[in-house]
């Protein structure tokens, strides 16, 4: 089926609604972090151009928080992950609709993970997780143009993708989130990693979203700073753009 943004936005925010229920009702520590942050306090809802929702775990929390997710959402989702049904092609979680496919229509889980207390280490730190995700990602994932030359060399290397998880996370489990200053999300997409102060997420902060209430970090300013500098400023045109796409959503 082919769905607008606009209509994408208002599937995942309805996603979102339960997931902040359950994270309400069972006291679990679920923030609305990245863009959905970022929406919320810039546009009162989701980015009008940006078909992504996204919420951060503490990586101590991560398969227990996916699991209750499983046990208590609506019939109508599902969560993937390899913790909750060993699904071996992502390093995180996503919630997605029943029968669809999650590649657009979903809700990032995402766990945010502890790095070393000296500072200097943390871009070497963030840069070896980096490589081990994309190694994965491209081992489990189909060839296409994109990036071809780097896709065939990670799919020759003689690992498989279970020990490269394995690795991944021994790697990323190395310092304790709750020991460390500053953290991270390892599963950022095509972005570049960025660390920031764990502190800032405090105990959250319920704001509204296009009609909801959801948790972003207590220290949003900061936090928003953090990633995106002047946050209330709007992007170019052609990234605004992105709002009139139309999207493929295909049945699995």
């Amino acid at each position: 089926m082919k769905l607008s943004v606009y209509e994408i936005q208002r599937i995942e925010t309805e996603m979102l609604l339960e997931i902040m229920n359950i994270s309400k009702k069972y006291g679990l520590q679920i923030f609305a972090g990245g863009g959905t942050a970022l929406g919320a306090i810039r546009h009162h809802g989701p980015i009008p151009w940006d078909s992504d929702a996204d919420v951060y775990v503490p990586f101590p929390e991560f398969v227990y928080v996916c699991r209750i997710l499983n046990d208590t959402l609506s019939d109508k989702y599902v969560v993937n992950s390899y913790e909750v049904n060993g699904n071996n092609r992502i390093l995180y979680g996503k919630v997605g609709v029943k029968g669809y496919s999650d590649t657009i229509l979903h809700v990032d889980i995402f766990p945010l993970l502890g790095l070393p207390k000296d500072k200097e280490k943390h871009e070497l730190f963030m840069r070896k997780a980096e490589v081990l995700k994309w190694i994965h990602f491209y081992k489990t994932h189909k060839l296409s143009k994109d990036r071809l030359v780097l896709r065939v060399l990670c799919k020759c290397i003689p690992l498989s993708s279970s020990f490269i998880r394995k690795q991944f996370k021994r790697f990323v489990s190395q310092y304790d989130y709750y020991d460390s200053e500053y953290v991270f999300n390892a599963n950022s997409g095509i972005v570049k990693p960025k660390s920031v102060e764990r502190k800032l997420f405090g105990k959250g902060l319920w704001v509204d979203y296009d009609g909801i209430k959801i948790k972003i970090p207590e220290h949003y300013d900061a936090y928003l700073r953090n990633y995106y500098g002047d946050y209330m400023e709007l992007p170019c045109e052609k990234e605004r753009a992105k709002q009139h796409k139309l999207y493929i959503v295909g049945k699995v």
